[in-house]
């Protein structure tokens, strides 16, 4: 990793630390979109995220990275910063099955791109095991207000391979409601 990667991946790992380090508003701000992953035999698998990082961020990244490629490969010591810093704060998401909370695995598929001149971290967080839910609810927010999330304005959540009868709702984050809450229903 060249000194350059090296202080960018230290910067972007200081920007998406968690809890009290920081005041209450946000210093990052990301723009979501989730999908809801279901088995062919229509249990629930995980959560596939795309995280879009302020335009701020991004410049701020590809200035460091300077004539360094921009690639996945490139990015790749980056992305994993930001997973092991994420980790921490288990992935800003909070998930009830039936009303029980659940737990994730260990984050697969993550990397990160520029993607129309946006940074954009990608990643699938799934169950610890296969669920069979009536009802899942997640949360999505940072309670430390660092980072800003909110649910991208066209797409915000699909269900993906979901049996016919599961819906979803998705509510976004506001001044009366403090998490991104997406609500899956499978009667």
């Amino acid at each position: 990793m060249t000194p350059r990667r090296y202080i960018a991946s230290i910067a972007l790992a200081l920007c998406l630390l968690p809890g009290d380090q920081v005041s209450a508003h946000p210093h990052v701000w990301v723009v979501m979109r989730g999908e809801v992953v279901f088995a062919p035999n229509g249990s629930l698998t995980g959560v596939r995220y795309t995280w879009a990082f302020d335009e701020s961020l991004s410049a701020s990244v590809a200035r460091e990275a300077g004539t360094s490629p921009l690639t996945r490969e490139g990015l790749a010591p980056l992305a994993q910063v930001n997973i092991d810093t994420l980790r921490d704060s288990e992935f800003f998401t909070r998930a009830k099955a039936d009303g029980t909370e659940q737990k994730f695995g260990a984050p697969e598929d993550y990397w990160l791109a520029f993607e129309e001149g946006v940074l954009t971290l990608h990643f699938t967080l799934p169950f610890k095991s296969p669920l069979r839910p009536r009802r899942l609810e997640l949360e999505i927010y940072d309670p430390s207000y660092f980072t800003d999330i909110q649910l991208d304005e066209k797409d915000p959540f699909t269900l993906v391979n979901a049996p016919g009868h599961c819906t979803s709702v998705a509510n976004r984050q506001s001044w009366t409601q403090v998490a991104n809450k997406i609500v899956v229903v499978c009667p």
